[in-house]
C-alpha cells in the first residue's frame, strides 16, 4: 500500500469515527430531548414549584400545579431536557371526590359518579392545542411535562365548558365551577310550610297543602348539564298534597328524581336566588307563595 492509500484510509478511518460519534450524540439526544408538542410522564413529585390552582368539576375538586418553565425534570426514561427553542412546561393534578352531600345528591340526579362525562386536558402554545392525556378520576394523580414554544394556560374542558389556569399566575379564567369547590355550601334548609290562611277558599287548606324542605343552588346538574350563561340551577325540594304545578316566576322548571316519596325536586334556571316559589294547585284555589331567602 502506497503513502496516498495509506493517508486515505486514515482519513476514512477518522470521518467514520466522527459520524459515530455524531450518531451516538443525536441518538442520546432523542432519548431525553423534548420538542414541542412532546408529552411525557412523570412522577407528580418531581413538578416543584410554580403555582397551585383549584377548579370546581361535577366529579370533584381539581388540584392543579403548574410550571412555566422546567430545566430537567428525572423520569424513568432519564432527565428530559427541553430542545433549542423550546419550554419544557410541568404539569400536576389530582382530583378530590366530592365528600357525600345534599349537594353532590343533587349534582347526580341519580346517576353514578362513573356515569358522568369525562374532562379532557390540553395545552395552549401559540394558537396550537396540544392534548394531554387523562385517565379515570379514581386515578386522577398524575405528573406530565410538555414541550411547547410558546406556552400560555392550561384548558380543562368538561361537558361543553373550559375553564383555563394561567400558566405563570395560576390564576382561573371562566370560573364556572366556583360554586362546585364547596357543595356543602350548596343547599340551605329552610323547612318551610304554606300557611293555611293563604289558600283561598278556606276550605281548600283542609285537603291542600305545600311547603319547601330546602333550596340547592349549583351550575352545573347531571342529565340538565352547566346553567346557561349568566344563570345558576336553583334547584327546590317541595312537599306537595293535592296537584299543584310548582313555578319560579313564570318558569315550571324540569322536575328531578325524588330523594323520596315525600319530596318533589324541581330545577330553574335563574340569574340568582329567586325571593320565592310559587304553588299553582288551580281549581279555584288562589297560587301560594313560600320565601326561598335563608333570613
Amino acid at each position: 500500500m502506497n503513502r496516498w492509500s495509506t493517508a486515505r484510509l486514515i482519513v476514512a478511518s477518522a470521518l467514520a469515527g466522527l459520524a459515530l460519534v455524531a450518531c451516538s450524540s443525536e441518538t442520546d439526544d432523542a432519548g431525553h430531548g423534548v420538542q414541542a408538542g412532546q408529552v411525557e410522564k412523570v412522577s407528580p413529585e418531581k413538578i416543584s414549584g410554580g403555582s397551585k390552582a383549584e377548579l370546581g368539576l361535577p366529579t370533584g375538586v381539581l388540584t392543579v400545579k403548574v410550571v412555566p418553565a422546567m430545566d430537567e425534570v428525572a423520569s424513568d426514561a432519564g432527565d428530559l431536557k427541553p430542545r433549542d427553542g423550546v419550554t419544557l412546561v410541568g404539569l400536576a393534578w389530582t382530583l378530590k371526590l366530592h365528600p357525600s352531600s345534599d349537594g353532590r345528591d343533587v349534582l347526580l340526579d341519580d346517576q353514578t359518579l362513573e356515569s358522568l362525562p369525562m374532562p379532557s386536558f390540553s395545552l395552549l402554545d401559540g394558537n396550537k392545542k396540544v392534548s394531554l392525556p387523562a385517565e379515570a378520576p379514581s386515578q386522577w394523580y398524575r405528573g406530565l411535562v410538555v414541550g411547547a414554544k410558546n406556552p400560555s394556560v392550561l384548558q380543562v374542558e368538561y361537558d361543553g365548558v373550559t375553564q383555563s389556569v394561567d400558566l405563570e399566575t395560576g390564576v382561573v379564567e371562566g370560573d364556572q365551577g366556583a360554586q362546585l369547590k364547596d357543595l356543602e355550601s350548596a343547599s340551605t334548609t329552610l323547612d318551610r310550610r304554606c300557611p293555611a290562611d293563604a289558600f283561598k277558599p278556606k276550605e281548600a287548606a283542609l285537603t291542600h297543602e305545600c311547603g319547601v324542605r330546602a333550596v340547592h343552588v349549583l351550575p352545573y346538574v347531571a342529565g340538565s348539564g352547566w346553567a346557561p350563561n349568566g344563570q345558576t340551577w336553583v334547584v327546590v325540594d317541595a312537599d306537595i298534597e293535592g296537584q299543584a304545578t310548582v313555578r319560579i316566576g313564570q318558569d315550571t322548571g324540569r322536575e328531578l328524581a325524588s330523594p323520596s316519596d315525600a319530596v318533589h325536586r324541581f330545577a330553574f334556571a335563574a340569574p340568582n336566588l329567586p325571593a320565592e316559589v310559587t304553588f299553582d294547585f288551580g281549581s279555584g284555589i288562589s297560587p301560594v307563595s313560600v320565601g326561598l331567602s335563608s333570613s
